[in-house]
């Protein structure tokens, strides 16, 4: 949680090749507000879709991680991927702070 993409709205990830069967996967997404909140603009909330389905609905990572500068961990199992991952951020307040990505990994399941 030290870096981070403030902004980013989509993230593509290649685990295979054209046309790879689908297997499943454990991804885990790393969050941290980067700075303190800017009295005013509002708090950072957004939505997270992994493979097109929403899996986190009104992510506030400051009130989930204790404060701002602290690292926040989401983890998915069985999430099937074929050749791409794609990982999607959206603001939950089209006026309020971007999203912020930090980090995933991706580990393979039943290897």
């Amino acid at each position: 949680a030290a870096s981070g993409a403030e902004g980013l709205e989509t993230l593509t990830v290649t685990l295979g090749e054209a046309g790879s069967a689908e297997r499943a996967y454990t991804v885990r997404l790393h969050f941290a507000e980067p700075g303190t909140p800017v009295p005013g603009q509002g708090r950072r909330v957004f939505h997270v879709d992994l493979q097109g389905r929403r899996v986190l609905d009104n992510l506030d990572v400051v009130k989930e991680a204790g404060g701002p500068a602290r690292g926040l961990v989401k983890e998915f199992k069985g999430v099937k991927v074929g050749r791409d991952l794609t990982v999607r951020l959206s603001p939950a307040d089209p006026v309020g702070p971007l999203p912020v990505l930090s980090g995933v990994e991706v580990v393979a399941e039943g290897w």
